[in-house]
């Protein structure tokens, strides 16, 4: 392959990982994220209330608590580190930059919030599971499901306040 033809198709990669990164990191995806992440919550919180209720050995609790957990470490970490994923992508350094660090200022806090949540959620999960042997949580378990389930209560108050947030965030020229 000819060389400015290499360096076509690869300044097209560029551009098209940027255009990605562009996506992936608007306002518009984060909004559209968190309230995925909202629905999974309140769906999972509607589902642990019913397995409290319903079924008291709790045999769904502890995979839903663990499942969401995940969900809630993982976007938490993307939305802390919104502004690093914006320099590997390259777009750091744009005329709306200014822009871009309020976004990132609004995104940081609630990551580490919601980092935290899903961490201790699942701290009190595996809590659950441990073999007695190691400990006996048997006498604790009801406590440690309702700790998880405020735990993801925590994340949604937050996401919500976060949605709220970046949909009345104003754009600056």
């Amino acid at each position: 392959m000819p060389e400015c033809r290499r360096n076509h198709v690869a300044g097209g990669a560029l551009e098209m990982t940027r255009m990605m990164g562009s996506v992936l990191t608007s306002r518009a995806s984060t909004v559209f994220i968190d309230l995925v992440v909202i629905a999974l919550i309140v769906l999972s919180l509607i589902e642990l209330v019913w397995d409290a209720v319903a079924r008291p050995t709790h045999t769904e609790a502890k995979q839903i608590i663990a499942g969401v957990s995940v969900v809630m470490i993982g976007w938490g970490v993307a939305l802390e580190e919104r502004q690093e994923v914006r320099v590997l992508f390259g777009l750091k350094g744009g005329s709306d930059d200014e822009w871009q660090d309020q976004v990132d200022r609004a995104c940081k806090g609630v990551g580490i919030v919601l980092l935290l949540s899903g961490l201790f959620a699942e701290i009190c999960e595996q809590l659950i599971t441990l073999p007695r042997t190691v400990v006996s949580t048997e006498s604790i378990r009801g406590v440690l499901l309702a700790l998880g389930m405020l735990c993801l209560l925590v994340g949604l108050i937050i996401l919500v306040r976060h949605v709220i947030h970046l949909v009345m965030l104003k754009h600056t020229e």
